[in-house]
């Protein structure tokens, strides 16, 4: 699995207060296969055993339908996740960054986008 930072059209969806102990952030875009992934990662910066990453991973053609069955672009579905499940009106701790993770995923699958799920240390 390809790194949050390397995907297409990637979007920030949330993220915490980057002067925490500990610091997460959710990110979606479209790896180079073209599925659509979203991402959590999860820093412990006191205690770097607890890192992670997990990755919610449509295929291609379900993101595809997503997008058709939301009157957009696959391309502009990182940006749409964002819009609707996004928190950028705060400062958030890490916690409500995993609420946005999972709201997203929820989102997701109202639309008919099955997605595999990844954890990474």
């Amino acid at each position: 699995m390809e790194s949050l930072c390397e995907l297409s059209s990637a979007v920030m969806v949330a993220e915490s207060d980057e002067d925490m102990e500990i610091g997460a952030s959710v990110v979606a875009g479209i790896d180079r296969y073209g599925n659509l992934v979203v991402g959590m990662d999860f820093i412990d910066y006191e205690d770097h055993g607890r890192d992670y990453e997990q990755h919610a991973i449509v295929e291609r053609e379900l993101a595809e339908a997503m997008a058709r069955r939301l009157g957009t672009r696959m391309e502009r579905l990182p940006r749409l996740l964002a819009d609707r499940c996004g928190d950028d009106s705060r400062i958030l701790v890490p916690s409500q960054v995993e609420a946005v993770f999972q709201q997203t995923l929820e989102f997701m699958l109202d639309y008919g986008a099955r997605y595999r799920l990844r954890r990474d240390r």
